[in-house]
């Protein structure tokens, strides 16, 4: 595990904090959203950094089989709606939608929006910020002898400018999906 991280985890779903920050589960208040999050396919998390900010975190584990069929796509575009009625609910911060999609974002017409009208950013298709690779894969699959790109990292304008570095690490350890790691800029008030 990593050291000196605080760890909240449930069903499919998770998110890790370096110590001493916390992941913090934020409750439902919409009924729908509740129901998307009993399916252990999505949670909201907030992790509060420095004492200037909370970030705000969406985690979702697509359905499988999106990339091929249409009807898992749009029950993964639900969950992202979901999402985002939930958010509307929350005060304004710095927020990040990530996760395993199992399809292209352009196939999932809520992520699609976020970044066509609302300029939130795929991350990882602009990895060379970081000094890393544009579109790196993130995942090969059993069945699959080619590497595709099916974890994601997205974020709003207000987090944008507060990510600090962004790397794909492929481990052989972890034979499927890579991690994608995240580095957050800590701004103290």
């Amino acid at each position: 595990g990593l050291v000196g991280s605080e760890m909240c985890i449930r069903d499919r779903i998770g998110a890790v904090c370096r110590h001493p920050h916390r992941a913090v589960r934020i409750a439902p208040t919409q009924h729908l959203y509740n129901e998307a999050e009993q399916s252990g396919r999505i949670m909201m998390f907030s992790c509060g950094v420095g004492n200037a900010v909370e970030y705000l975190f969406i985690v979702i584990y697509g359905w499988t089989g999106g990339a091929d069929l249409k009807g898992m796509t749009e029950r993964t575009d639900q969950l992202v709606q979901v999402a985002l009625i939930q958010l509307e609910h929350l005060p304004r911060a710095p927020t990040f939608i990530l996760g395993d999609l199992n399809a292209e974002p352009e196939h999932i017409s809520h992520i699609h929006q976020l970044i066509q009208e609302r300029h939130w950013v795929d991350v990882g298709a602009v990895a060379n910020i970081w000094g890393g690779v544009d579109s790196e894969f993130t995942c090969i699959a059993p069945a699959s002898k080619a590497a595709t790109r099916r974890d994601f990292v997205f974020c709003n304008p207000q987090a944008f400018p507060l990510i600090k570095d962004f790397q794909v690490k492929h481990d052989t350890n972890m034979p499927v999906h890579s991690m994608l790691q995240i580095t957050l800029r800590v701004e103290d008030a």
